[in-house]
């Protein structure tokens, strides 16, 4: 395995036995201070992040009226992006682990599947209205455990800020891990995730330290203020 290295994780050592211990963290953009959609996306390099494809079909009528639907005339990318997040945890409401990375397009007509599903999903949705996306597989730390999941960054106003369809919280919080980051424009998301999965066996991943703090609310409704407790 690769452990990639960005401004969310960051490797601090690296053990005689190759173990190694990392660093995560949340990263989140306040809203109203994420940009605007559709500038400052013409680099060669973002390209592949806002082109349909096979599995992402930005396209699609049906993905381009959802997307304007939800955003409305909401120019703010960060906003704009969290509220299809939202959406997008809502309303696949069959979550079950029986689908086969099925693409946007079936994704929003039977509204069904597991991780893969909704990060698919989220980034058609995030394409179709000019906002760079792209799909991250790795690992989640959820009740005790690690398992294998997939998860979203989008582009906004100069970097990479990840998004998970799956929980709808308005980031991704320190407890993802990521191994891989594609476009899926080569339609391997199956195989990597295929890969991953296989090799969960061979690892032993351990959270030795764990802070919580606060965080900026999910674009989808307001949040009562937070209470200070002694």
């Amino acid at each position: 395995f690769e452990v990639l290295e960005d401004g969310r994780q960051r490797r601090i050592r690296t053990d005689a036995d190759g173990s190694m211990l990392f660093e995560l963290r949340a990263v989140a953009r306040a809203p109203g201070g994420g940009g605007v959609r559709g500038e400052g996306t013409s680099s060669a390099d973002l390209t592949s992040s806002l082109l349909p494809n096979g599995a992402i079909q930005c396209d699609a009528p049906q993905i381009k009226a959802m997307a304007a639907q939800i955003t409305g005339d909401e120019r703010d990318a960060w906003l704009c992006a969290q509220r299809i997040e939202a959406w997008v945890e809502k309303n696949v409401t069959d979550k079950n682990f029986d689908v086969g990375f099925a693409s946007a397009l079936e994704v929003i007509e039977d509204r069904a599947g597991d991780c893969s599903e909704h990060a698919v999903l989220l980034a058609a949705l995030c394409r179709a209205s000019d906002i760079p996306c792209r799909v991250v597989m790795g690992l989640l730390y959820i009740g005790g455990i690690w398992g294998g999941h997939a998860w979203n960054e989008v582009w906004i106003d100069g970097a990479w800020y990840a998004l998970d369809g799956t929980l709808g919280l308005g980031r991704a919080d320190a407890l993802h891990l990521a191994f891989s980051k594609m476009t899926l424009a080569d339609g391997n998301a199956a195989g990597e995730f295929g890969a991953l999965l296989t090799g969960l066996g061979r690892l032993a991943v351990e959270v030795l330290e764990l802070s919580i703090a606060r965080t900026f609310a999910p674009a989808r409704t307001p949040l009562p203020p937070l209470l200070d407790h002694p």
